[in-house]
């Protein structure tokens, strides 16, 4: 899939037996799972299979979990030689893993840093502080009833522009709770968040600062993807902005909104959701109904896109079959090296798009790339010019399985 970008999923995302299916045929996922285990210094990889859900979502253990889930997708998706993404983004916590996907933090230090992250949020909470959704209603108006209901006792902001009619409000509960029965009032959708504090607000003052002191304790490496910083709504411009910006996205919105329209304006039509449930891949689909949005914790979704380069190749393979000039006039020869060859895969190109969730396999592109031989043999096309179309076919290829077959399908 060319010129997509990935999102990586935020707290709220977490539910238990999240990545058990990947951990399970994949050796890749669960050596990430042990990396993260031997860093926290207990079974992670237990308690996302089998853990009790409210211990699964204390902060301190839920930013850790989500972390190495979305790491654990991340690296199975790309050992399939996927081609490499043009952005990455990642929602509030889901930017740190974004961070580490990209290779700006190691792993390791990435496990340390949030859980010491979700520790320093929970300590700022302290039981006074509360989240809420806000949906149908437009941020203008959230923006004035926020101001209205602050005072200095009690604040409540917005701390997260989502979708063009989705945001979140955070801040000390009491003034959260009234602005939330203002804006209900006048037709709001509102939802209190299972969250234990008011996240990306003035509330984590205290818990930003010790969160920046903590970042000067470790080395960041160069960012090999562009990735999206939720205060900017911008590319990093460097590793040497992670110290700050970190620290920072914890007290102002998430520019969620604004980060997928910058992604958008660059090219991207493609999104990829890496991480437990399909949350982004909606919000996407909320902010710009036209681009593709996938997930990776849904069966449909990954069988599309294990399908998608197959299904290149089948094409690209027809495509070549047809076009190329035939310099032999035996019908016979024709038929059974020609017809009835491209019929059987054009049969099976069509049923594998006219089908939900059909899956392909290699075996797929075998008989594909064996059928273009047949018909360039028996059509008896040069040898320069049978090579040429050949290796056109692979043009863009990322999956080693299928790039495996390049050379086994000549004379």
């Amino acid at each position: 899939m060319d010129n997509n970008a990935l999102l990586f999923s935020g707290q709220g995302s977490q539910y238990v037996g999240m990545c058990k299916s990947i951990c399970n045929n994949y050796s890749i996922a669960k050596h990430t799972f042990e990396e993260a285990g031997e860093v926290l210094g207990f079974d992670i990889l237990k308690l996302c299979m089998e853990g009790d859900m409210s211990e699964l979502s204390k902060t301190e253990n839920t930013q850790p979990a989500i972390l190495t889930v979305s790491t654990a997708m991340y690296r199975t998706y790309m050992s399939k030689g996927r081609v490499k993404p043009s952005f990455f983004a990642g929602h509030s916590l889901g930017e740190i893993s974004a961070l580490t996907c990209a290779g700006a933090i190691d792993f390791a230090d990435a496990v340390k840093l949030v859980r010491e992250r979700g520790r320093l949020m929970n300590l700022a909470a302290d039981g006074n502080g509360i989240m809420i959704a806000v949906r149908d209603i437009d941020g203008e108006y959230i923006e004035d009833i926020c101001r209205k209901n602050s005072k200095k006792d009690g604040i409540v902001v917005i701390s997260n522009y989502n979708t063009n009619k989705e945001y979140v409000i955070s801040g000390h509960t009491n003034s959260v709770k009234s602005a939330a029965e203002e804006l209900k009032s006048i037709g709001a959708r509102i939802n209190v968040l299972k969250v234990s504090g008011g996240f990306h607000s003035p509330l984590m003052n205290e818990a930003s600062d010790k969160f920046k002191e903590e970042l000067k304790k470790y080395k960041f490496n160069d960012i090999s993807i562009p990735v999206i910083s939720n205060v900017t709504a911008l590319p990093y411009k460097s590793a040497t902005e992670i110290a700050d910006l970190l620290p920072l996205q914890m007290i102002i919105p998430v520019y969620w909104k604004n980060s997928i329209e910058y992604i958008i304006n660059h090219g991207v039509e493609s999104f990829i959701e890496i991480g437990p449930n399909i949350i982004l891949k909606k919000m996407v689909k909320k902010i710009s109904p036209h681009v593709k949005s996938f997930s990776l914790d849904d069966d449909d979704d990954v069988n599309y896109l294990n399908n998608e380069e197959v299904l290149l190749i089948i094409k690209r393979c027809l495509a070549n079959s047809i076009c190329m000039q035939n310099y032999n006039w035996d019908n016979n020869q024709y038929n059974a090296g020609v017809v009835e060859p491209y019929r059987s895969v054009k049969k099976r190109f069509l049923e594998i798009k006219s089908t939900t969730n059909k899956k392909t396999t290699i075996d797929d592109v075998e008989k594909a790339l064996g059928m273009l031989q047949s018909v360039l043999n028996t059509k008896k096309v040069p040898n320069d010019e049978k090579n040429r179309r050949t290796k056109d076919i692979f043009e863009g290829i990322e999956c080693k399985q299928i790039l495996n077959l390049q050379g086994k399908n000549k004379d």
